[in-house]
């Protein structure tokens, strides 16, 4: 299914995302039985405003991932090893960032991490 772009990313986070470089981050329906899915936003790393070199692979890194639900206890801390079916993708705008994510998710569902139980 792919949600429509009338449907945009909150405007919070939005703000998290492009003003204070945090991530955003949603859960959606996990591919494989018995894990869980996600997919988040990260800002490419800031670059001093005179570097007049590009980022590597774009502005925005979007990733999706699965973990297995045994590994998500409170006294286990996943790492990048661990990660089920990884996905990564990165844009250079905002607007491809709406695209992307509207192709897995309603973007007005990407939140804070903390708010949809992501893992890392």
């Amino acid at each position: 299914m792919v949600y429509l772009l009338s449907v945009r990313m909150r405007p919070e986070s939005r703000n998290q995302l492009e003003m204070l470089g945090k991530p955003v981050a949603a859960e959606v329906p996990a591919r494989f039985d018995g894990n869980r899915r996600w997919i988040s936003v990260w800002k490419s790393p800031a670059r001093h405003p005179l570097d007049p070199t590009p980022p590597a692979r774009g502005a925005f890194h979007i990733r999706q991932f699965e973990l297995p639900v045994t590994m998500l206890t409170d006294d286990y801390s996943p790492y990048d090893g661990d990660l089920v079916e990884v996905v990564d993708e990165w844009v250079d705008s905002f607007d491809e960032v709406e695209e992307v994510v509207s192709r897995i998710v309603d973007p007005a569902q990407m939140r804070a991490p903390w708010r949809c139980a992501f893992p890392l």
